[in-house]
């Protein structure tokens, strides 16, 4: 069966740091000493039906290590980013003195580009300060870089309100033949359903120490850049594949499973593994090839996988009827692993493989799932509450869901 195989941009490449092409070398060389312990490991179990501890041992601590060049891989890309953000900030302009005065001292600044507004749309009576723009998108931005779901997802911002709304029709309109003269009947068309994703407030709160935070040699505006962006996105990232939405988006893992090609709104489909200890023991390599072509072509031409890592270093063990190995790793730092000629996103949010749950999700996200962001990042700082801490309260407001069922299919391992 002919896969399709997405190409790689290796222009790319040569715009990689030295170090990066050293962790890239590094991965490549792993991977290859990998396969070969692997197949080593195969063999002995087509002849003997068991495989030997110690090469299973060294297979395993060699999977280990392709992962921790992943991670090493992943990391350059995002300092790079780091640097460049920081570069950017030293010449802070009026919005970014405001705003570190603002935190500093509490005083409300004058100025007409700093904004009052409230945190409650039923009051105004509970007031804080909508961040500077370029804060704010700068701090959009990082979420997209460490939240695997923001990186492919569709985003929407909406400015008031607190829930998004939108039609969604099935696609379902019948059609018909008939002779010329012949009378025409009334030809029948799907359902519309209404999509809803409720908005809900995203906040943290970070004690800081006074001395701290009005040091003059501190740069303010990178700190709360840097330190906000982890704090939103490490809860964001999970909510956006486990949250319950109650209070908080609703993940993908979150929604009611049909068997796949029922075709019922509001469910994720999901084929099952049948085998209720994990990935087929037989010719695994096939159960993921069906779940792949259960997407739709429209779909599977923008595909992505999304996994954890556990989930992802039993995938780097399967081979296909041709004895290839069916997860290649990537050739830069800003490309990702293949399967099967798609990327692989890996979130550790993802279930790991277990009996009734779901490791593995293949589809087009960015027709699939919709976050939907409140306008601004809105900030309250207080020196009263628990001193000697100044208390900084920031608040995003964050909505999502899926909005399209038919670009998503899961792996469920059986139960």
């Amino acid at each position: 069966m002919e896969i399709e195989h997405a190409t790689h941009d290796f222009a790319s490449a040569e715009s990689e740091t030295i170090q990066t092409k050293q962790v890239l070398h590094e991965l490549h060389s792993a991977f290859e000493k990998f396969k070969e312990a692997n197949d080593e490991r195969l063999d002995q179990i087509e002849k003997r039906q068991t495989d030997d501890v110690i090469t299973r041992e060294k297979v395993d601590r060699i999977n280990s290590s392709v992962d921790k060049l992943m991670s090493e891989l992943r990391r350059p890309a995002l300092s790079m980013s780091r640097d460049r953000q920081s570069q950017e900030s030293e010449a802070l302009n009026e919005q970014k003195t405001a705003f570190a005065e603002y935190i500093r001292t509490g005083k409300v600044p004058i100025s007409d580009k700093f904004e009052t507004r409230s945190f409650r749309s039923s009051t105004d009576t509970a007031g804080g300060y909508l961040v500077p723009t370029d804060i704010d998108t700068e701090i959009s931005k990082k979420l997209g870089e460490i939240s695997v779901m923001r990186s492919v997802a569709s985003s929407r911002q909406i400015g008031i309100g607190n829930t998004y709304k939108q039609a969604y029709f099935d696609g379902r309109i019948d059609t018909s033949w008939v002779a010329e003269v012949n009378s025409r009947r009334h030809t029948t068309v799907g359902a519309f359903s209404e999509l809803t994703i409720p908005i809900h407030s995203h906040y943290t709160n970070l004690p800081v120490s006074p001395t701290f935070i009005e040091d003059v040699a501190f740069d303010l505006y990178a700190w709360v850049v840097d330190e906000i962006q982890y704090a939103l996105a490490k809860n964001e990232g999970k909510t956006f594949i486990v949250g319950t939405g109650n209070n908080q988006p609703k993940g993908i893992l979150s929604y009611t499973t049909e068997k796949d090609g029922t075709g019922s709104w509001n469910k994720l489909s999901v084929l099952h593994s049948k085998n209720a200890s994990g990935l087929p023991t037989s010719n695994p390599y096939d159960r993921l090839i069906d779940l792949a072509y259960h997407l739709r072509t429209a779909y599977r031409q923008n595909a992505h996988w999304i996994c954890n890592r556990k989930t992802q270093a039993v995938i780097r063990k399967i081979k296909d009827s041709d004895s290839n190995y069916i997860w290649l790793p990537p050739i830069s730092a800003t490309q990702r692993p293949m399967l099967l000629g798609h990327p692989v996103l890996e979130d550790e949010n993802m279930h790991d493989i277990a009996a009734g749950k779901i490791p593995i999700v293949f589809g087009d996200f960015r027709s699939a799932y919709l976050i939907i962001d409140g306008k601004g990042t809105r900030i309250l700082q207080d020196h009263f509450t628990h001193k000697p801490y100044l208390m900084v309260f920031y608040e995003r407001r964050v909505g999502g869901g899926i909005k399209d069922f038919a670009a998503l299919r899961g792996l469920k391992i059986a139960a």
